[in-house]
């Protein structure tokens, strides 16, 4: 460490290093967030047609998932049922 260095500002200026590396790690939002900016901004007219496409598009990826998995959900749950 150099002389009169002090471990907190070290901390710090790596942390804003890396964000400066990640710009889009301060822009993570949950999926309604998302969705509900992609549609338009909020008192404005609902467009159905962007709302529906955009909860398509989220949910198609984690049904092929659940399904694709599907037998494993389903024998961890019944081998946790067992007493």
């Amino acid at each position: 460490m150099p002389n009169g260095a002090n471990p907190a500002d070290i901390v710090q200026t790596e942390i804003d290093a890396f964000e400066a590396a990640n710009p889009t790690i301060n822009n993570i939002q949950t999926i309604s967030v998302g969705i509900r900016q992609f549609t338009g901004v909020a008192g404005a007219q609902n467009r159905y047609e962007l709302l529906s496409a955009a909860s398509v598009v989220i949910i198609l990826p984690v049904a092929a998932m659940f399904f694709l998995l599907q037998r494993r959900f389903v024998a961890g749950l019944t081998a946790g049922a067992v007493k």
